[in-house]
């Protein structure tokens, strides 16, 4: 019995993670790259990255992340050689600027490999977070609405949403972080369904990203910061 039962626990060790790619939707986040780096000495923006980078490309549920989904499938630099340079500007990582490949691999592993239900294969994924970038220009939605960045001017959620929505029809997810005695804005949002189709992104899943931010949504108390030094 006690072997019968061993056999069934690796069982289920082994195959759940292969099988393990079932998801709802896509949920697309753009980061502001100031707001990674704060209290971080080890991370770094360039002088001249004056735009929001792609943070995370997740399959997913409103309930769930799964993660680690294929672990036979481990990140091969070779199947993105051919748009490796505009990866590593859209997709950077402010950690090790100059070496983003670990990054990659990180979310390739934890997050790629449960979308080959989907997308097939690392090149795939990759390609598609390139094409999604195209369609969400977070900076471009904000500045339309003349929300810029600025380390003495705050501006509300409910301004930051209005805009975004403006921008693409559909509610977006807004997350913040601390800085000091300062909330800044974290990352946008997107949610996207199997097709491509972007969708407004559930109430759920909007309450729980923009916990961080103030409770008021007519507060006008969220730093887009400029500089990390303010």
């Amino acid at each position: 019995m006690k072997i019968l039962l061993f056999s069934i626990i690796l069982f289920l060790i082994f195959n759940f993670g292969s099988t393990a790619d079932v998801f709802d939707y896509y949920h697309f986040k753009m980061m502001w790259p100031l707001s990674d780096c704060v209290n971080a000495p080890n991370c770094s923006v360039p002088d001249w990255y004056k735009t929001f980078s792609i943070h995370t490309f997740v399959p997913r549920t409103d309930a769930n992340i799964p993660v680690n989904c294929t672990p036979s499938y481990p990140f091969n630099e070779t199947e993105i050689s051919t748009f490796k340079t505009l990866l590593s500007i859209l997709w950077p990582d402010f950690w090790d600027f100059a070496n983003p490949e670990d990054f990659w691999a990180t979310n390739w592993v934890n997050h790629g490999t449960c979308a080959l239900s989907e997308l097939g294969t690392e090149e795939n994924y990759f390609q598609h977070a390139l094409i999604l970038r195209a369609y969400t220009s977070a900076g471009d939605f904000l500045a339309n609405a003349n929300i810029v960045p600025s380390d003495s001017v705050a501006y509300s959620y409910h301004l930051i949403d209005i805009a975004v929505r403006a921008a693409t029809g559909k509610l977006a997810t807004i997350h913040c972080r601390g800085m000091g005695d300062k909330i800044i804005l974290h990352e946008i949002g997107f949610c996207f369904d199997k097709q491509f189709n972007m969708f407004d992104c559930s109430q759920e899943l909007r309450t729980q990203e923009g916990s961080d931010c103030p409770q008021n949504i007519y507060d006008s108390s969220i730093y887009y910061i400029q500089h990390l030094s303010s």
